[in-house]
C-alpha cells in the first residue's frame, strides 16, 4: 500500500507547479486534440461527408462511445453503427461507413509506423526481444549468458517475485 500511495504521489507531482503543468502537460494535451479535431474534418472533407464542426464533434463524440462498449477490438463495427445513425442525413450510410472504416485504418498504420519508429529510435533496432529479455533476466537476478555476476546473485525484486507467482 505505502509503494503505491508513493507512485499515486509522483503521478500527481507535476501538480505542484502549475506552470510546468500547462508547459510540459496541457500543452501537449492540447496539440493533441486539435490535431484529432483537425484530421477528423479533413478525414469527412476526403469522403465527402459534410464537414461541418457539428459533425466532426459527433464524430469524435462517437469514437469515445464506441470504447465505452468494447464489443470488439478498437471498437470496430460498434463505432461504425453508432456513425451511421449519429451522421443520419450528412451523407449515404455507405459513404459513412467508408469514412469510419477508412479513418480507422489509417490512424491504425499511422499509428503502428509512429511505435515502430520510436522503438527504432529509442533501441537501435527493431529486434526489440533482446532488450526484453535482457530486462526480465535483470528483474530476475539473472546475467546474462557469458557474463559472471559481480557482487553474487542479486535479491528479486517484488516485481519479480509477483511475476514469478502469475
Amino acid at each position: 500500500v505505502t509503494a503505491f500511495r508513493q507512485k499515486l504521489a509522483l503521478g500527481f507531482a507535476i501538480l505542484h507547479d502549475w506552470r510546468a503543468y500547462l508547459r510540459e502537460v496541457a500543452s501537449w494535451q492540447a496539440g493533441s486534440w486539435l490535431a484529432r479535431v483537425a484530421s477528423t474534418f479533413f478525414f469527412l472533407r476526403a469522403f465527402h461527408v459534410d464537414a461541418t464542426v457539428k459533425t466532426t464533434l459527433a464524430v469524435l463524440v462517437v469514437s469515445g462511445l464506441s470504447t465505452l462498449l468494447p464489443f470488439t477490438p478498437g471498437g470496430a463495427g460498434t463505432q461504425q453503427a453508432m456513425l451511421v445513425f449519429a451522421l443520419a442525413g450528412a451523407a449515404a450510410s455507405s459513404t459513412i461507413l467508408a469514412f469510419s472504416f477508412g479513418q480507422q485504418l489509417v490512424i491504425t498504420i499511422v499509428n503502428v509506423a509512429i511505435g515502430f519508429g520510436a522503438i527504432l529510435l529509442m533501441l537501435g533496432t527493431l529486434r526489440w526481444r533482446r532488450h526484453v529479455q535482457g530486462a526480465e533476466d535483470e528483474i530476475r537476478g539473472r546475467t546474462p549468458a557469458g557474463e559472471q555476476p559481480v557482487d553474487g546473485p542479486a535479491e528479486p525484486t517484488p516485481v519479480a517475485a509477483d511475476r514469478e507467482r502469475i
